[in-house]
């Protein structure tokens, strides 16, 4: 179980199966895409609509509730991963749309859709950690320009969330003290 973490998405030759909610020193517990308490955020590859795909607990059966009665969305089409959420990586299949309905106060569409994955006949997958977004994203700065860490930033963050606390205490007509200044920056 070396490496295994709590969330990491398991795939197998068809598509997504789930995804590990338990690791423990000799083996891991998973949650089935088909599972009832299970959800995964979805988009037709060939429209680009994005839904929410949920299990059903039968494991050829996924629900696609409030779909929009507008939506481009056909009986064929294949749903991915959308990648909303960070659990899993974006454009891995998760099932095909087998039938649409409304739903019964007609105001959206209901989905049916079969999963992509073995998940009856299963033998192997395969562990997929979705990478945390860096946090030095865009542009680089302009030159001789500081671009502050994640922990500076957090700390910038706290002294004015305190900043705002104690001028909120303050009796009108009575002044904020100065802020302390910031520790000198090493580049």
């Amino acid at each position: 179980v070396d490496g295994v973490r709590v969330g990491q998405a398991l795939i197998d030759s068809g598509g997504v199966m789930g995804q590990v909610v338990e690791v423990q020193p000799h083996r891991s517990i998973a949650l089935l895409v088909t599972d009832p308490d299970h959800a995964v955020p979805v988009q037709v590859a060939r429209s680009g609509l994005r839904t929410i795909a949920y299990g059903t607990g039968r494991n050829d059966v996924l629900t696609l509730p409030n779909i929009p009665q507008s939506a481009d969305v056909k009986v064929g089409d294949v749903l991915i991963t959308s990648g909303i959420g960070g659990r899993f990586p974006a454009g891995f299949p998760v099932a095909t749309i087998t039938k649409l309905k409304p739903d019964q106060l007609r105001l959206f569409v209901v989905g049916e859709a079969v999963p992509a994955a073995h998940i009856d006949r299963g033998n192997e997958v395969l562990l997929i950690g979705n990478l945390p977004p860096a946090t030095d994203v865009g542009p680089p700065a302009p030159e001789g320009m500081h671009n502050p860490t994640a922990e500076e930033a957090a700390a910038k963050a706290a002294a004015e969330a305190e900043a705002a606390t104690e001028a909120a205490k303050l009796k009108p007509g009575q002044k904020p003290k100065p802020p302390p200044k910031p520790p000198a920056q090493v580049d």
